[in-house]
């Protein structure tokens, strides 16, 4: 049974974020699983159940990774600060503009669980590692971390926002590779930079749950 609400949950998941929250009925889900609409509703009340419960379930097993990612001594702060872009990348490239766009008009409160999430575990997990690569003389030493963290803080709430978005004409990923850059290249020192740009070739696949953009289990 466990192995059954997974399975749909994993689904549901991939055609709202393909697709767009308001786009995908039950219908669709079950057929795409080939179960029954009853077995559907067995595990879950409604739509909107479904579709918070796999986004909670998926952002936890994102988290769970970037923990796991800090704690790992084994790896340097180049494969970690590689592999955290990455994990973060290949999720945001995962969710087309149309769950942006849907949920903030259909489903806000998915959106403050992201909101939430990106506020309580991504940017503190970012915080965590520019000032352990502040410490090793990776990460600019004129510049305050904690400055650092407020205006890359305040410049995504600004802007990584359905609504702005959509009437910008911007979608997710453009955005968010634009950020990437400015990490890049605005932050590292020459050495930290180094660090980082040759590492890519060292992010396992493993790392990045064999190359899942769900991470629902």
């Amino acid at each position: 049974m466990e192995q059954e609400r997974t399975r749909i949950l994993r689904k549901a998941l991939h055609l709202f974020f393909k697709k767009g929250f308001s786009r995908v009925t039950t219908q669709d889900i079950a057929s795409s699983l080939g179960i029954s609409k009853k077995t559907l509703y067995r595990h879950f009340s409604s739509k909107r159940e479904i579709a918070l419960e796999a986004l909670s379930e998926n952002l936890e097993g994102i988290g769970g990774r970037l923990d796991r990612l800090f704690e790992n001594r084994e790896l340097d702060f180049g494969t970690r600060f590689v592999t955290f872009m990455s994990l973060v990348n290949r999720q945001i490239r995962s969710i087309g503009d149309l769950f942006i766009e849907d949920i903030h008009r259909s489903l806000p409160e998915a959106w403050e669980m992201i909101d939430t999430f990106r506020r309580e575990r991504v940017f503190a997990f970012l915080r965590r590692l520019l000032l352990e690569g502040r410490e090793r003389g990776f990460v600019r030493e004129e510049l305050s971390v904690e400055e650092l963290v407020f205006l890359i803080t305040g410049f995504i709430n600004q802007v990584l926002v359905p609504d702005k978005l959509v009437d910008a004409g911007f979608s997710l990923q453009q955005v968010f590779s634009t950020i990437i850059e400015l990490l890049y290249g605005g932050i590292l020192t020459r050495e930290g930079y180094e660090e980082v740009s040759g590492k890519g070739k060292r992010v396992k696949m493993e790392d990045l749950d064999g190359g899942n953009t769900l991470f629902i289990h």
